[in-house]
C-alpha cells in the first residue's frame, strides 16, 4: 500500500507537460515528489536503511586543550608496537617507519615520513575504558575510539569518520576500525 503522507501531490489537473505532470493516454497523469527522505510508517517489505550514529556538530574549538595527568602522560615521543587496520595488520617490518608524536592535545602519525594523522584529541577520563575524540585538522571531521593505559604502553582503538565509538579493543574486517599500541620513548 502507498503511503502518501510523506508525499506532496505537485499537480491535480495541470494543462499536460506542466511541471509536475506527464501526459498518460491523452490525459494528465498527476505526479508525486517526495518531500522526506524518512521511510513511510506503513511500507511494508523492504529493507529499512541502517541506523547512523548520531553525529553532534563539532569544530575545533571543542577541542581546547585541558590538560589532566592522562594528558600529560601521552605527550612526547612514541613508536608504534603493533597496527591493526580493519582487520588487517601492518606488517612487522613496517612497524620501525613509524611514530607518534603529541604536543599539548595536538597529536601527529607518521609513517614511512607521511602524515598519516593530524589531529587534536579529548578525552573523557571517567569513562571505562578511557574514550577519546579525534578531530581532524586536515578533513575537519571527528573519530571516536577508546584507550587503555599499560605501563609504558597505550592501546587505542578508533573508528574510521562518522561510525559508532568502539566498544572493545578488536579491529576485525569491515569494522573500520584501527587498533593500535604505541610504546612511550624514553628521554
Amino acid at each position: 500500500m502507498l503511503d502518501t503522507g510523506k508525499f506532496v501531490r505537485l499537480s491535480k489537473l495541470a494543462p499536460a507537460n506542466d511541471v509536475g505532470t506527464d501526459i498518460h493516454q491523452g490525459g494528465v497523469r498527476p505526479t508525486l515528489a517526495r518531500v522526506s527522505s524518512e521511510r513511510p510508517s506503513r511500507v511494508e517489505g523492504g529493507v529499512p536503511p541502517a541506523v547512523k550514529p548520531f553525529q553532534p556538530v563539532v569544530t575545533e574549538g571543542d577541542f581546547d586543550p585541558i590538560q589532566s595527568p592522562l594528558m600529560e602522560w601521552l605527550s612526547g615521543e612514541w613508536a608504534p608496537v603493533s597496527v591493526v587496520m580493519n582487520g588487517q595488520a601492518l606488517p612487522p617490518q613496517f612497524i620501525s617507519h613509524g611514530s607518534r608524536t603529541m604536543t599539548g592535545n595536538e597529536v601527529k602519525v607518521i609513517f614511512f615520513g607521511e602524515l598519516m594523522v593530524h589531529a587534536k584529541i579529548r578525552l573523557d577520563e571517567t569513562a571505562d575504558p578511557v574514550k577519546v575524540d579525534y578531530f581532524n585538522l586536515g578533513q575537519q571531521n571527528v573519530s571516536y575510539g577508546i584507550l587503555s593505559r599499560e605501563g609504558d604502553e597505550v592501546t587505542s582503538n578508533i573508528s574510521a569518520p562518522g561510525e559508532a565509538r568502539p566498544v572493545d579493543f578488536t579491529s576485525n574486517e569491515g569494522s573500520n576500525r584501527t587498533l593500535s599500541r604505541w610504546r612511550k620513548n624514553q628521554p
